[in-house]
């Protein structure tokens, strides 16, 4: 990855972050995953800083309400990986989401800094 689009992620992040604090301490009780919040905070310690990633965990991780995922829904979407994965450079996480969103969440926009959720035919907030 080159050096803007590390900084380019990395604002992403920053920004998504921001928006999700601002929503739970407006009580908005934004959803999310554990595997989500995993994958947030190793891309931030890999691809930003170590202070980054411990920030995300101490102050975003707290304002979201953890939506659990049992065996069917991680079935589910290792069933969508594999039918999908191969053709739309689709992530086990965002297959994971997907099933979130559309079975647990019932269909409701998604905050997302790349075009995956969109490509699956969920709506995006911008």
């Amino acid at each position: 990855m080159k050096r803007y689009q590390v900084l380019l992620f990395c604002i992403c992040l920053t920004v998504i972050g921001e928006v999700v604090s601002k929503c739970g301490k407006a009580r908005l009780d934004p959803p999310s995953t554990w595997d989500i919040i995993s994958e947030t905070a190793t891309l931030l310690r890999y691809r930003c800083t170590y202070g980054r990633a411990i920030r995300f965990l101490d102050e975003v991780k707290p304002t979201l309400r953890i939506v659990p995922c049992d065996d069917s829904v991680r079935s589910q979407a290792e069933e969508g990986f594999r039918r999908l994965g191969k053709d739309k450079k689709l992530s086990f996480c965002d297959a994971l989401s997907f099933v979130v969103v559309t079975t647990l969440l019932d269909g409701m926009p998604c905050l997302s800094f790349d075009r995956d959720f969109k490509r699956l035919g969920l709506t995006v907030l911008s």
